[in-house]
């Protein structure tokens, strides 16, 4: 189930399926992801991003929440563009790489919602397609 975002229901942004996917996805990657190479770090920091963009968008309020869940899902599509190239220099195996990158769409479309579904969503991100 998508998230309808109306802060008076919402008491916490812990309470957001969007944050909690992207815990997990956090979580995934940093299991999988042992290794110090450079490429790995960077795709480690964007997941917290994401996770850390719902977290303060939402304890900002209504009036913001919008532009960071942009700002998440702008992250998401780098982080998947990240695998790609984790993927191509053979640093990660393509179950591994479906595994992430199906999880940061995923992630990536509920931001979507997320953005689209908030009271002061703008006019121009209605056209927003992922």
């Amino acid at each position: 189930m998508r998230d309808q975002l109306n802060l008076a229901q919402i008491g916490r942004f812990e309470d957001l399926s969007a944050w909690q996917k992207a815990r997990a996805l956090t979580q995934g990657l940093y299991q999988h992801l042992q290794g110090t190479e450079g490429l790995f770090q960077q795709i480690k920091s964007v997941a917290v991003t994401v996770m850390s963009s719902l977290a303060e968008g939402f304890e900002r309020g209504n009036g913001d929440f919008p532009q960071y869940a942009v700002f998440a899902r702008a992250n998401c599509a780098e982080l998947r563009s990240l695998l790609y190239v984790a993927l191509d220099a053979k640093l990660i195996d393509d179950t591994t790489f479906e595994q992430f990158h199906s999880q940061a769409l995923e992630l990536g479309r509920l931001c979507t919602d997320l953005m689209r579904s908030s009271s002061r969503a703008r006019p121009w991100q209605e056209g927003i397609q992922l």
